[in-house]
């Protein structure tokens, strides 16, 4: 039922004044309202400045106190309209008010994260700044101590303090994927007091301040006391939480609800009110002490698991039960839920999802951890791709050539000398790499584990005219291998690579394999064939081929009488197969004897020379 609509985007916040008119401040227009309970009419009886409203809470003399920002402010209101600045705050926004035993105020800002008190002068009073830039609930304690609940700005005031603020929506709340696989253990504890997202801090009357509690995934919306004040409410989102933090820091579940977050809490006599948002309601909460349940969120094992057990350490009449399916919210189709054996032992299915809750019975019943063990099912390993470098280039490309190691030579006179590979770039082409590395091959693959396990490669060739595969490498690590292919005679072949998961599964190995595309294994220099005739004077003319039986020729170069190395085109301008021709014209300094050598190199790496003689 509809009680009032103000010509506002939202109203941030309500009170109800000791004579029943209900207070209403909004934003982003800063408007403050004074509704009649009974027609149900109001007004606005303070414009604002400043953008919004945070907090109302009423004064010991009638007048509501109002937080605002953007700029952080405090001011008193009268019935009437008639308003008076109590306090002008370096930071951006008062977000949070309470008072105090004596007339005093305390206040939370954001920004800087002050937690502030405020007397009836306006005079201000820093007890604490919090490192996590706001305070979104202060509660004043009967010994002069201070509760302060702290988190980073929530999404709405971090647009407040834009130039043009808009309203902003609720995320969708969900949680961050789970990362791990294989072998589970799904933990549920009580938050410890060192990390958090929201978090609870104690004051005490001497300015000493104690990170006193916080939660993991939840930011804290409101305080309030219990009905005996032994313990602090905490109100969270994104879980819809309610805990009872007492004065030793040990926290209790109050309520879990379906809701996404509570974001008030008002004490009604003996009865806690919750208001919340997705939905927004209104729930009435009974004093604690009753029976209870505690419903954990659906756990995914993110593949079909086995269950092994339930561990739990807990106080007072505690009875755990589960139930699991195949679907990620629960719905008919997931087994019944049945209570943990004596032993903790699971009777479950293997199934992808699983859900635990413990029922509490009286006063002294608590749950502080439950521990679920799982561990899925084994899944085969995948192996996308195999493939082997390319002849001649003996690794690939974005894999570093390893380097001889030095070689050490002492000489007379006590001279120790060091000769390490040159480093500096050969004139080889790209297609051609060190000598050393001739040969030397490397394969190369990618493979998943569906449960995240350990995987171990092993390594088989065969010819491509052979059926029978022939083992040359188990158990590597890693996702490379190099070899060395020199002692392997010429053909075409194949290498395939089987993956394992075997180390984690002795009993239960899955495997897979693939294939590599074939590859040539070159170890036979090509052939030279050439041929001098004299021309006129000492104009010598050579002509000749480089043939190879399985790979192109790639590099044709001559020498003339024991001089630098000169390379030659191929005799059709490119070279691109196993036959070259070649042709030169060379004019040695005097008519005598000329010894010219021909080179040729193929795609393998293979080298072989021949000597044309050219007499007188």
């Amino acid at each position: 039922e509809e009680f009032f609509q103000c010509a506002a985007l939202e109203v941030l916040s309500l009170v109800v004044a000791r004579d029943g008119a209900i207070w209403a401040g909004t934003g982003p227009e800063g408007f403050v309202y004074r509704i009649d309970p009974k027609t149900r009419e109001g007004r606005i009886v303070y414009d604002a400045d400043e953008s919004y409203v945070w907090d109302l809470v009423q004064a010991e003399d009638g007048r509501i106190w109002a937080g605002l920002g953007a700029p952080a402010k405090i001011v008193a209101i009268e019935a009437n309209g008639t308003a008076s600045v109590i306090a002008a705050i370096d930071d951006n926004h008062v977000v949070s008010l309470a008072p105090e035993p004596g007339g005093t105020f305390l206040a939370g800002t954001e920004g800087k994260g002050l937690v502030l008190r405020v007397d009836r002068a306006g005079k201000l009073r820093v007890l604490y700044d919090s490192p996590e830039g706001e305070v979104a609930a202060v509660l004043a304690g009967e010994n002069g101590e201070v509760w302060a609940a702290a988190a980073a700005p929530a999404p709405l005031r971090d647009q407040a303090n834009q130039e043009k603020p808009q309203p902003d929506s609720n995320g969708d709340g969900s949680a961050p994927e789970d990362e791990d696989g294989g072998d589970m253990d799904f933990l549920f504890q009580v938050t410890s007091p060192d990390a958090g997202k929201g978090v609870l801090y104690r004051i005490d009357a001497n300015g000493t301040a104690v990170r006193f509690w916080s939660s993991q995934q939840s930011s804290i919306f409101d305080l309030a006391w219990n009905v005996d004040r032994s313990a602090v409410l905490v109100a969270t989102g994104d879980e819809g939480r309610l805990y009872a933090v007492d004065d030793r820091g040990a926290a209790s579940l109050v309520e879990d609800l379906e809701e996404t977050q509570i974001v008030a809490i008002e004490r009604s006599g003996e009865d806690v009110l919750l208001g919340t948002s997705g939905p927004p309601r209104l729930l009435r909460v009974g004093r604690t002490g009753k029976d209870g349940t505690y419903t954990s969120q659906v756990l995914d094992a993110r593949a079909n698991a086995k269950w092994g057990r339930a561990d739990w350490l807990g106080e007072g009449k505690v009875t755990l039960e589960y139930r699991t399916g195949n679907t990620e919210e629960p719905d008919n189709t997931w087994a019944e839920w049945r209570a943990v054996g004596q032993d903790g032992r699971l009777d479950a299915e293997a199934v992808r999802y699983f859900q635990w809750r413990a029922k509490l019975g009286g006063d002294s019943a608590v749950v502080r951890r439950v521990r679920i063990s799982s561990k899925q099912e084994n899944i085969a390993p995948r192996i996308f791709r195999v493939t082997v470098s390319p002849n001649g280039l003996g690794f690939f490309d974005d894999v570093p050539e390893p380097r001889p190691r030095p070689l050490y030579q002492s000489l007379p006179g006590g001279v120790d000398v060091q000769y390490s590979f040159d480093n500096a770039e050969t004139d080889y082409p790209p297609e051609i790499r060190a000598p050393w590395t001739r040969g030397m091959r490397q394969v190369r693959w990618e493979a998943i584990d569906r449960n995240d396990e350990f995987l171990q490669f092993d390594l088989s060739f065969r010819r491509d005219d052979e059926t029978e595969w022939k083992e040359f490498a188990e158990e590597i690590e890693g996702d490379s291998f190099a070899f060395s292919s020199q002692g392997v005679p010429d053909g075409t072949y194949l290498i395939r690579v089987t993956a394992s998961d075997r180390r984690f599964n002795p009993t239960n190995e899955k495997t897979a394999w693939a294939d590599s595309e074939p590859f040539v294994v070159d170890n036979t220099p090509p052939v030279v064939e050439a041929s001098a005739s004299r021309e006129k004077g000492s104009l010598l003319r050579v002509k000749g081929q480089a043939t190879d039986a399985l790979s192109d020729v790639v590099r044709l170069e001559y020498s003339v009488d024991g001089a630098d190395w000169v390379d030659l085109d191929a005799g059709d301008g490119i070279f691109d197969s196993p036959r070259e021709t070649f042709g030169f014209e060379v004019e040695p300094e005097g008519e005598k004897e000329h010894s010219i050598l021909v080179r040729a190199t193929d795609l393998g790496g293979n080298l072989a020379t021949t000597r044309v003689l050219v007499r007188r």
